[in-house]
């Protein structure tokens, strides 16, 4: 009897990267001489389009690349499941249907980029996603059976046909893989995980468990590597974000302190599951804030909203804007600085005394600068110890003067730079796909996978028609 076990890669997008990983590591498992199969469930009539008339020509484009790759993998004989996706009805059974709405409201904040959405305003999307979850899990329940699978991998989990394939291996106890980007700002290296690495303890792990693994050679460069992962998101290269903040913080009154709160996309917290009960929303921490610096003259607290809330729904902007007006308008020692602010991140970090976070990696940089600072709530780096950790806000309420008075540790610097050599060193290398170091270009054998310059601009006008869409059937309840 054959000992190998039976692969199965999981193709539940056409996003470059993410066909990317699983292509290579498809072929990886095949020079292993393993038993490798996949599946392509972007060809079943399942798939919701976010930007509809650029995804459909993408779909387009799409199944031809796949015909094209399709030969070139069965050259190699790794097989293609030929499938049809048979009706399902709704199922009764409860575990599912609750598995199926968490991931259809998630998949919504996701499309909508929005941290609360309305579920009348998108019942239809709703109802439509839950149905592509069921499908999903039920379809690829047969498929699994009939091919007698040992093992799935998959790209990340946390989208709608991921989580379905996700939680059906776990339901069937089979082993399933996660790739996953290694660092945004290096999209030519890849991770694959054994679990998913939204999970704080498991990211720490893994952090640990590879700077264990590097050679004395290796530790030499420790401090340089670090030092030129923060360096480059500091200095602006590799996150645009920086780039274009080009004034410096000035703190106008010399006698007050600083402390500043960096904000977090309260819709990315949501769909990496870091948000916590005993500290609630961003909004609840920085009401905290405010009423521990109100009585307080020598205090001034600063919020910076991160640039990415641009990119969010006019809601969720709307939203903040309003808030943190009301919060200048009630409070005579807050400020902030939006979104589009053009004073720097990292100097307004050097001229604070203590800096709050709810899950950014302002964090670990703050830390790296030396600078003390309190993370309230979950984030991916909890576990790490770069940080300190009040578990609610009455702990905060009770330390908030230590925290003040209290030097930096020199355990959250040496972690912090364990983190900074992780993000710049680690990763696994592509051998098989081509990707350069922006990602610009991505290639399997001659096979361009990166989408078209044409599908690219029309997605810049179907975001400006699902906007004005989306602000016209706002329901009541908006």
């Amino acid at each position: 009897m054959s000992s190998k076990k039976n692969h199965l890669i999981v193709i539940t997008s056409s996003k470059p990267l993410e066909l990317a990983m699983l292509l290579e590591t498809a072929i990886n498992l095949k020079k292993k001489n393993e038993e490798v199969k996949y599946i392509d469930l972007t060809t079943l009539p399942l798939k919701i389009p976010e930007f509809p008339i650029g995804d459909r020509l993408n779909s387009f484009n799409f199944k031809i690349k796949m015909k094209k790759i399709d030969k070139k993998l069965n050259a190699l004989g790794i097989k293609k499941i030929i499938h049809k996706l048979e009706p399902h009805n709704l199922t009764k059974e409860s575990r599912l249907q609750k598995f199926a709405k968490e991931a259809a409201l998630n998949e919504i904040i996701s499309l909508k980029r929005e941290s609360n959405p309305c579920l009348n305003c998108h019942s239809k999307l709703n109802s439509d996603l839950i149905q592509v979850y069921l499908d999903t899990y039920l379809h690829l329940k047969k498929i699994i059976s009939q091919h007698l699978i040992s093992n799935v991998y998959i790209y990340n989990g946390r989208f709608i046909s991921g989580n379905a394939v996700w939680n059906l291996c776990k339901y069937l106890k089979i082993d399933i893989k996660f790739l996953e980007q290694a660092n945004m700002s290096f999209p030519d290296r890849y991770w694959l995980f054994n679990k998913p690495v939204h999970s704080p303890e498991y990211r720490a792990e893994i952090v640990n468990k590879f700077f264990k693994s590097i050679t004395k050679i290796q530790k030499q460069n420790f401090n340089k590597i670090s030092r030129d992962w923060y360096l480059a998101r500091i200095g602006g290269v590799s996150q645009k974000f920086t780039a274009k903040q080009t004034e410096k913080f000035s703190n106008l009154d010399n006698n007050s302190k600083i402390i500043s709160y960096f904000h977090s996309s309260e819709d990315e917290l949501i769909l990496s599951n870091l948000k916590e009960k005993s500290w609630g929303t961003q909004f609840k921490i920085i009401n905290e804030l405010c009423e521990l610096v109100k009585s307080n003259p020598d205090i001034k607290l600063v919020i910076r909203i991160h640039p990415n809330l641009k990119y969010k729904s006019m809601k969720d902007i709307k939203m903040w804007n309003m808030y943190l007006n009301n919060l200048k308008r009630k409070y005579s020692n807050i400020d902030y600085l939006w979104f589009d602010s053009p004073i720097n991140t990292y100097s307004l970090i050097k001229e604070s005394s203590l800096i709050f976070t709810s899950g950014s990696t302002i964090g670990p940089e703050s830390a790296f600068m030396g600078k003390s600072n309190i993370l309230c709530g979950n984030s991916l780096y909890s576990k790490m110890e770069m940080s300190y950790k009040p578990k609610n806000p009455r702990e905060l309420r009770k330390k908030f003067n230590l925290y003040l008075k209290h030097p930096k540790k020199m355990e959250f610097i040496q972690n912090a730079k364990k983190f900074g050599y992780f993000q710049m060193a680690g990763g696994l290398q592509y051998e098989n796909v081509f990707v350069n170091s922006d990602a610009t270009q991505i290639r399997y054998d001659q096979i361009t996978l990166n989408y078209s310059k044409v599908y690219s601009v029309i997605i810049r006008f179907d975001k400006l028609i699902l906007n004005f869409i989306d602000l016209k059937k706002r329901c009541s309840e908006c």
